[in-house]
């Protein structure tokens, strides 16, 4: 198999996060926490190689399938709707900018089937801008 799998997911974290200041308008911070996600959307690409009575190219290009169980199609797979897993994250904030660095992993089995056992994995670098928000005045 020469395959590529893309899946997309609504993912909700929950970090705690330690700031501290490193220079005078430097922060830098890390945390933890855990995340939910739920499986929103997926391709498959590739070529499935079978070399039986001679070699045969299929050629693959399929949405994938969010369901409970253990895949039975490697032409099609399912995976698990849910995922639940852990985050480390660690940044730098200066003014209203922040670079962030971090990595998940999924606890729960993404994929199940032909022996194979898969979880997610994702890292991640982000940088952000923070809007200031303006202090309402008491009258």
């Amino acid at each position: 198999m020469d395959v590529t799998i893309q899946l997309y997911y609504l993912h909700i974290p929950v970090n705690f996060i330690y700031k501290t200041n490193l220079f005078k308008a430097v922060q830098v911070f890390g945390g933890t926490g855990l995340y939910f996600s739920r499986g929103i959307w997926g391709k498959e690409n590739g070529q499935l190689i079978t070399k039986g009575g001679g070699i045969s190219i299929q050629n693959l290009n399929n949405n994938t399938k969010f369901q409970n169980g253990v895949s039975t199609d490697w032409t099609n797979p399912t995976f698990n709707p849910y995922d639940f897993g852990y985050t480390v994250l660690a940044g730098v904030e200066w003014k209203q900018f922040q670079l962030t660095s971090s990595i998940s992993n999924g606890l729960i089995k993404a994929y199940t089937g032909y022996n194979y056992n898969l979880w997610n994995c994702a890292f991640s670098v982000c940088l952000t801008y923070k809007f200031a928000v303006m202090p309402q005045h008491n009258k």
